[in-house]
């Protein structure tokens, strides 16, 4: 939607790029900003359908929400566990992430730490 290609690495930092125009046969990416969101390596990114909010899971067991028409950080979830190496946005208020045996639904408004839902794994 807006454009950009979002990536993480096990340094905890987060980048956002602009995609350009091909030249020739090669498509080009401008770096636009980065941040060091997390104390640790970054686990899992996810990008709400819509493409306005982007989150990032680090093994720091936070959980960073970022606006990716402005490339700002929106906030900040501490979680109390242990965050897995996946989450998935359901709709524009909710993230899901993977902790050892649960998924924990979390509210991207509230911002609480506390999951507004727990499912367990067998």
């Amino acid at each position: 939607k807006h454009g950009y290609v979002i990536t993480a690495s096990d340094d905890g930092i987060v980048k956002f790029w602009k995609r350009q125009p091909a030249t020739g046969e090669a498509a080009c990416l401008e770096f636009v900003k980065s941040f060091t969101a997390h104390n640790g390596s970054v686990l899992a990114l996810a990008v709400e359908h819509g493409g306005d909010t982007a989150a990032s899971v680090g093994s720091d067991s936070c959980i960073k929400l970022y606006d990716v028409s402005t490339f700002d950080v929106t906030g900040m979830i501490k979680a109390s566990t242990t965050l897995g190496c996946h989450a998935s946005f359901l709709g524009s208020e909710m993230l899901a992430v993977v902790a050892d045996t649960s998924i924990l639904v979390y509210s991207t408004i509230s911002l609480s730490p506390d999951p507004v839902k727990t499912i367990q794994l067998h």
